[in-house]
C-alpha cells in the first residue's frame, strides 16, 4: 500500500509514547503528490485511508489540488 512509509514512522512514535511516560501524544506530518483530472479527490481520501489505516487522528492538512495544473500535493498532521 501506498501508506507502508508511514508505518515505520508511527511504530517508532508508538514505541517512543509507551516508553516515556511523560509523552502522551505523537505526531506523523506526511507529504503526498497526485496528478490528473481526479487529483483532489485522490490527496483528500489518501488522506483520510491514512488516518484509518494507521488508527491515526487527521488533526491538519493543507492542500494545493491546483499544482502547476497537472501536479497537485497534500499535507496531513496525523495524531497518534
Amino acid at each position: 500500500m501506498e501508506y507502508c512509509h508511514l508505518r515505520g514512522d508511527h511504530k517508532k512514535i508508538a514505541e517512543l509514547m509507551e516508553k516515556n511516560e511523560h509523552v502522551k501524544t505523537g505526531y506523523l506530518l506526511a507529504y503526498t503528490e497526485a496528478k490528473g483530472q481526479r487529483r483532489e479527490t485522490r490527496l483528500s481520501d489518501r488522506l483520510n485511508t491514512w488516518a484509518k489505516s494507521l488508527d491515526c487522528k487527521l488533526v491538519g492538512s493543507a492542500r494545493n489540488a491546483k499544482g502547476d495544473g497537472e501536479w497537485g500535493w497534500a499535507i496531513g498532521l496525523f495524531r497518534l
